[in-house]
């Protein structure tokens, strides 16, 4: 009942402060420096370390692949001038090839017509060189067949 009689009595009492600065302070400021200090060592700046490497990688690894794609980008233009080189060779060779093609065949289509006009020049020398010949032939077969004919539409022997 004391404190029953206490509140009653109406007499003020000091509340007790509400942070005690005391030598408890103090031993909890140590703890926690001691406590930030082994931290520091065996989490804090491995955890740091490693992120800061994790980023590094990363930017490392971003500019590698900025890098290669430049340098892909490089290749694959250096490939598509060297394609389009090649194909614009590739059709003067054609062009070049098919106007070779086509003298060295009007070449034999001439060889062959000339060879065509020499040997109908030939046959045409050897007919009329015997043209003669035949015509003379002719003209006695023609003599005597005109006799044989006479002589049956007369019906006597000539």
């Amino acid at each position: 009942m004391p404190i029953a009689f206490t509140l009653l009595s109406g007499a003020t009492h000091d509340s007790p402060p509400l942070i005690d600065i005391d030598f408890t302070l103090v031993i909890q400021l140590i703890l926690f420096l001691l406590l930030y200090l082994v931290l520091r060592s065996l989490v804090f700046k491995p955890y740091l370390a490693a992120r800061q490497e994790r980023t590094a990688s990363i930017d490392g690894a971003q500019l590698e692949a900025e890098r290669l794609s430049e340098q892909s980008e490089l290749l694959l233009a250096q490939y598509e001038s060297r394609v389009t080189q090649a194909k614009k060779e590739a059709a003067v060779t054609r062009v070049r090839l098919r106007q070779e093609g086509d003298a060295a065949a009007q070449a034999h289509i001439d060889e062959a017509r000339q060879k065509a006009e020499q040997a109908i020049a030939a046959a045409k020398a050897r007919v009329n060189k015997s043209v003669p010949a035949a015509a003379l032939a002719l003209r006695a077969r023609a003599d005597e067949l005109a006799r044989s004919v006479a002589a049956k539409v007369l019906g006597r022997k000539l």
